[in-house]
């Protein structure tokens, strides 16, 4: 008998431009005192989902916002000068020599050491500041490899050491802009 019912009324609802039943088989809607259709479970999971998943993801983004907005600000490398960046080795090449001038077989300063990832050491890294704002002034000079037999590079980063300017094989490195 429910079957006979199920089928009456989704004839009537195709008739009056409801669905029937579903290709999947799931059973077709049926129809309130008041006229209006009831909607599928797939339909009522979907009305009730849809809901809650937007609670959810507003949510989370406010308690970021609140824990953002409530965190210390990250301190600065040491070595960072006042908007203009900095300069440090990478984990791929674990130091990075600072030079007086811009050759490999000029004066070794100061050597920058990774100690992050696979780098030997327990862990942050050195850096030195740009010479100019925002790590301008990359120029060309003479020729490096950072690392035996590996690709030739001629680009130098001019930096800050100890109050005057000194050079970074910056193809060895990276730079960091504020």
């Amino acid at each position: 008998m429910r079957g006979v019912r199920q089928e009456r009324l989704s004839a009537e609802g195709i008739a009056a431009g409801r669905r029937g039943p579903s290709a999947d088989g799931e059973p077709g809607t049926g129809t309130l005192a008041h006229g209006r259709t009831l909607p599928t479970r797939k339909e009522w999971a979907m009305r009730v989902a849809r809901p809650l998943s937007l609670f959810a993801a507003l949510s989370i983004a406010l308690a970021g916002a609140a824990a953002t907005a409530t965190a210390a600000p990250a301190p600065a490398p040491k070595a960072v000068a006042a908007g203009s960046g900095y300069a440090a080795p990478t984990m791929l090449h674990c130091k990075l020599n600072v030079r007086s001038a811009t050759k490999s077989s000029a004066t070794v300063l100061r050597t920058l050491r990774n100690r992050n990832g696979n780098c030997p050491g327990k862990g942050g890294h050195d850096s030195v500041p740009c010479w100019l704002n925002k790590c301008g002034g990359i120029t060309a000079g003479g020729s490096y490899t950072c690392q035996s037999g590996g690709k030739s590079y001629k680009s130098w980063l001019p930096v800050k050491h100890q109050g005057k300017r000194a050079w970074v094989a910056i193809k060895c490195g990276t730079y960091v802009t504020p």
